[in-house]
């Protein structure tokens, strides 16, 4: 079944109608409740009120966050849309994301901050990497100042008065609010300081919330420029705060964590959801009444689980792996309980080296290889710690013909990332014209209904190769009942298909590398 990509495809009265989807990475439905309860969180209650509130879940493995995001914006699989792990960008995605379809019919967009958004590619609007982005490379092209700004791991020991005149200058054109810009200068200031650095234990997670703040303004202020059909922004500083602090909110299982600690840190993840309601009041008052709210997370995140066995309370001392790797090809990140290993520049060849490396780390004393492999792509694996070993401790692991003791490449995960994603433990909020209100349901969502649904609340033809299903439930009987589903085979063309994979450059990959570190995945 055809479709002409043009406007006058979709019906008059439903051309008003505009998307605003907020990303809220690592929202857990649980600590929401929790908040909402309290009436912590107006912005997010008020948006439940008047609409569906749902709880979203996942099962894919690696929980890595690029992954789920392209999910969500495609409503397809990993296997369909191409992406695998964090060391992905633009050139390894197969399938076409919501934004890119609003696109095809002409409409203006705006994405902010959206995870594999590097490099970008011209729309009719804007789109501004963030998070992962490893350029300044962004459109319209004069905001890619704000990457150097943000981005440049090296910027707080260079920075000179001149230079943050310039970035000032610069930022005020842009919408940044002057209280953004002068916070984003003390946080330079305390850089400078190591006394004010160090009241806090994980200081440097601040500017990953300052950097928002400062995607914010400017969302805000292309928001208003371009009037998009469909905008998105991105808030991840919450996913961030959960993984460091979520030890001091809930420390029962956590055994290195005092008394001094939960009063000092133990609020710290409640703050950060805080933050992110105001933020959300502030991007939702620029909306109209003709605007879809979404929000959605990716993923929840939980406490570590001592009565689990040691493969789920133990992960690897990841640069101690890459040191083990003499071709240095292997990439590695970490997402509890899992390690997603990609080779870099894939080959057959390579891919038959590394199998064979990876197989042949074994626990000398059960004598058992160390991981279960699985390859979820050409060049991709993903590794869990081999079940049939009933322990580790003083035990040795014998890796590139040379035996260890277990501590030297093992490490526990509370020492690692004490909140831990959880796939089961996400949230959907709709809210706005078409969407019921009032809604809840006792059965969960899965992340890959969440793109089909809102083309149908738009009167868009889901694509009948997406994986996800409307959520007709989410959905008015009045509107349903004028504007019923409709399909079309797909959107993809043979283009998307023929991307080839751009490997990282050596300066792109240890960039990425800095990042995953202050992300906590590596």
């Amino acid at each position: 079944m055809g479709i002409n990509f043009a406007k006058s495809s979709i019906p008059e009265k439903v051309l008003d109608k505009k998307v605003l989807f907020i990303g809220f990475d690592g929202a857990s439905k649980r600590i929401i409740d929790r908040m909402v309860s309290r009436k912590e969180l107006p912005a997010i209650e008020r948006l439940i009120n008047t609409g569906g509130y749902f709880h979203s879940t996942h099962s894919f493995r690696p929980c890595a966050s690029p992954v789920i995001w392209t999910s969500i914006a495609t409503g397809k699989r990993p296997e369909k849309h191409g992406i695998t792990g964090f060391h992905d960008n633009t050139y390894s995605l197969t399938a076409k994301r919501i934004w890119e379809i609003f696109g095809m019919y002409g409409f203006p967009v705006g994405v902010m901050g959206h995870m594999l958004t590097w490099p970008p590619e011209k729309v009719n609007g804007f789109i501004i990497p963030s998070i992962l982005s490893l350029g300044r490379e962004c459109y319209p092209e004069e905001y890619g100042f704000l990457w150097e700004l943000t981005h440049d791991a090296g910027n707080e020991k260079r920075i000179s008065p001149q230079r943050m005149l310039n970035y000032f200058s610069r930022c005020l054109g842009s919408g940044i609010r002057l209280s953004t810009f002068l916070e984003i200068g003390l946080g330079f200031a305390k850089k400078k300081v190591p006394f004010l650095e160090d009241l806090d234990k994980y200081s440097f997670i601040s500017g990953i919330s300052m950097r928002t703040k400062l995607y914010r303004d400017l969302f805000i202020h292309l928001y208003g420029k371009f009037r998009p059909k469909y905008a998105y922004f991105h808030i991840h500083f919450v996913d961030t705060y959960s993984h460091y602090y979520w030890q001091y909110m809930e420390p029962g299982p956590y055994r290195k964590v005092t008394a001094d600690d939960v009063r000092r840190y133990g609020r710290k993840v409640y703050n950060a959801y805080r933050n992110a309601d105001r933020m959300i009041q502030d991007i939702i008052s620029h909306a109209d009444a003709d605007t879809l709210i979404v929000i959605a997370s990716d993923h929840g995140f939980r406490s570590l689980d001592r009565t689990q066995t040691w493969a789920d309370t133990t992960t690897i001392r990841a640069q101690r792996f890459i040191d083990l790797d003499e071709k240095g090809d292997l990439y590695i990140s970490v997402i509890v309980p899992t390690i997603h290993a990609t080779i870099r520049d894939f080959t057959p060849e390579k891919a038959g080296y590394y199998k064979t490396f990876l197989r042949s780390i074994e626990v000398v004393e059960d004598k058992k290889p160390l991981f279960e492999i699985r390859e979820t792509a050409p060049g991709s694996f993903l590794l869990e710690f081999n079940r049939e070993i009933p322990g580790m401790a003083g035990k040795h692991i014998m890796a590139g013909g040379k035996s260890y003791d277990a501590g030297e490449l093992l490490m526990d995960v509370e020492d690692y990332t004490p909140g831990i994603h959880d796939g089961e433990d996400g949230i959907l909020i709709l809210s706005g014209p078409g969407a019921k209100k009032n809604t809840r349901r006792k059965d969960p969502v899965g992340i890959l209904d969440i793109t089909p649904t809102i083309l149908a609340m738009c009167n868009m033809p889901v694509a009948e190769d997406m994986d996800g299903s409307v959520i007709t439930d989410a959905i008015e009987e009045d509107f349903l009942g004028k504007y019923p589903v409709r399909y079309i085979d797909t959107y993809e063309d043979s283009n998307e298909q023929d991307r080839h994979r751009k490997e990282l450059s050596d300066e792109e990959a240890r960039n990425l590398k800095e990042q995953l570190k202050s992300l906590g995945y590596f």
